[in-house]
């Protein structure tokens, strides 16, 4: 029954593509979309019970899971519901009333919302009829949404082959299989697309207020699913604004300026937030990973090994391009220990022969004309895996948190080879 009703869920998302100018574009039929849509949820799907086999469901499962405590109540007594949305419910009272919910409170050192998701899980859990299959096309559809808002924004900024840049937002591996889970990572695509979405067409095209509310919304939702992320996003887009506005002059110059303040302002956060150190925070976050790993092996069998490091900024700016290399690199094909390694070292060596192709294909008038883009890609890619391989040691969780900024990595080779499209946008 659960498939019949996804079936169905998939058929009407399939039907609003079809007709939402949103997915329109003169190079592009509506019916790739469409497949693109349907293998995601196949993919999202397919990881769920590749979840349930590896992890006994991971956190995929278990949101899930707690979400339906909270859609249950909405039967019972409407305004429980409505308090748990909304964020005025006593949780102790509720959970004591309709059921405990695992993953409800993060015990993260970094805000790392898992309520957010939660929420949205009980939502849809109104008209999924308690299947998890049906959540999965949700979360599909949202992250098909988001990396449509990156597609959008790389027609507007290049004038490169438009099924180049569709492969490269949206036909990674990775991308496909973890941003099409009813998981943060779907949702956070999503998120981030409509923020850099709305954000470049600010600077770009239209100063209009929908674009400004847009931007304002996804960045609420930002900070609400992973904050730090945001916090990762902003030097990239200051950096983009400022070249943006000034002729494109001196660009790798304005880019290391934003990230060399936002260094120092990183190293030296505690001197003006009251003690609080965003480095340590940074040391913690390894710790407990670490600490997290020992304790079960049976789950963290990808475990590799990362250089130490202290909170002094010698140390960490020292280790950082390591780590950046470890997590371009691995997982290898040849030390992974079950199916999702190893398809995600496969991909790593999918990523190489595009990467090398793009460099064998380098030319430097490519290089000039799309230069603000493709620094901001190399810099949020670069950002994203330094703080990955700062604090994550296990390969699964590298190769799952990686996946949604693999979109930006593959547009770098796009940027600096040849034009297939000689149209301007």
């Amino acid at each position: 029954m659960e498939y019949i009703v996804a079936a169905g869920y998939t058929a009407l998302f399939s039907l609003i593509i079809w007709k939402w100018k949103w997915f329109q574009d003169n190079s592009v039929s509506k019916g790739v979309f469409i497949s693109l849509f349907v293998l995601k949820v196949v993919a999202g799907i397919s990881a769920g019970y590749l979840y349930l086999h590896y992890y006994a469901g991971g956190d995929t499962h278990l949101f899930f899971k707690d979400s339906k405590v909270i859609t249950a109540s909405m039967y019972q007594n409407a305004g429980d519901f409505f308090s748990m949305l909304t964020g005025t419910a006593d949780e102790k009272i509720f959970m004591d009333v309709y059921g405990k919910m695992d993953g409800w409170s993060n015990q993260d050192v970094v805000y790392n919302d898992n309520k957010t998701i939660i929420r949205l899980h009980a939502i849809i859990g109104l008209v999924s009829f308690g299947f998890y299959e049906v959540h999965v096309v949700f979360f599909a559809f949202l992250s098909m949404l988001g990396l449509m808002g990156i597609y959008k924004i790389t027609r507007i900024l290049t004038d490169q082959h438009p099924m180049l840049l569709l492969g490269a937002v949206f036909m990674a591996p990775g991308v496909i299989f973890w941003c099409s889970m009813a998981s943060k990572e779907s949702l956070l695509i999503f998120t981030m697309g409509m923020f850099i979405y709305h954000c470049i067409r600010l600077l770009t095209i239209s100063k209009s207020i929908g674009n400004m509310i847009g931007m304002f919304l996804a960045g609420f939702l930002f900070i609400h699913i992973k904050a730090y992320m945001l916090l990762l996003i902003t030097p990239c887009l200051l950096a983009f604004t400022w070249v943006h506005v000034s002729n494109q002059k001196y660009s790798l110059i304005k880019y290391s300026f934003i990230y060399l303040v936002f260094a120092a302002m990183f190293f030296n956060a505690a001197y003006f937030l009251n003690g609080f150190d965003p480095v340590d925070v940074l040391v913690m976050k390894r710790l407990k990973f670490e600490t997290f790993a020992s304790a079960s092996p049976q789950n963290f069998g990808s475990y590799i090994e990362l250089p130490e490091f202290s909170s002094a900024w010698g140390d960490i700016m020292t280790v950082s391009p390591i780590a950046a290399f470890s997590v371009f690199t691995r997982p290898y094909f040849w030390e992974s220990t079950n199916v999702l390694v190893i398809l995600a070292g496969l991909e790593n060596l999918l990523l190489f022969i595009v990467i090398a192709i793009g460099f064998r294909f380098l030319k430097w008038d490519r290089m000039a004309k799309n230069k603000n883009l493709l620094l901001f890609c190399m810099s949020f890619v670069l950002s994203v895996f330094i703080l990955i391989g700062l604090t994550s040691p296990v390969m699964g969780a590298i190769v799952r948190y990686k996946s949604v900024v693999l979109p930006f990595l593959l547009l770098i080779p796009l940027l600096i080879g040849n034009s297939y499209h000689k149209k301007s946008f």
